[in-house]
């Protein structure tokens, strides 16, 4: 007879099912606290000295002078970078200080980021001085080019502010 080899077979079972286990104590740990809340956009003058201490503009000074009397004009503003510049902000974005130039600064007045057809400042913001260039019915510019020339119209500059910012305070919350 001939003689068989014999085989062993692994007998194959059903996959056990793995034993519920407590959490880990790091998962029954509370979640992290968060964070503290970053400023909001619109109230951060922290950010806005950052960006004008890091600005390599030649007429960096003239840019904190125009803030300054901008904030003077307006106690209820708040600023905040908004474009990469110096903006401020009452019921929405009314003034950005812009530093694209190296000869100049353009101090750009309007009522937020899009052109608001419904309002119209030109008779309502004073001029005396002749300082504002109107690029639409809600939105001009002021463009200094020396800290000289600004001394000597801050005073112009500041009521120009003023009033646009009163206008400003009128309007609807921006959305």
């Amino acid at each position: 007879m001939p003689t068989r080899k014999r085989t062993t077979r692994k007998m194959t079972t059903a996959p056990k099912k793995p034993a519920r286990r407590k959490a880990s104590k790091s998962a029954q740990r509370k979640p992290p606290k968060a964070a503290p809340a970053k400023p909001a956009e619109y109230d951060d003058p922290a950010a806005v000295e950052r960006l004008i201490r890091a600005m390599n503009h030649p007429l960096r000074p003239l840019v904190s002078a125009i803030r300054a009397t901008i904030l003077k004009a307006c106690p209820s503003a708040t600023e905040g970078v908004k474009w990469n510049s110096p903006s401020f902000y009452l019921r929405g974005w009314f003034a950005t200080v812009n530093v694209y130039r190296n000869n100049c600064v353009l101090v750009v007045l309007h009522c937020g980021a899009k052109v608001r057809r419904d309002v119209a400042l030109k008779d309502r913001v004073p001029d005396e001085g002749g300082l504002l260039h109107w690029h639409s019915a809600d939105r001009a510019s002021i463009t200094f080019t020396s800290e000289t020339e600004f001394a000597s119209r801050r005073s112009a500059f500041g009521k120009i502010v003023k009033a646009w910012a009163a206008a400003q305070a009128q309007r609807p919350d921006d959305e």
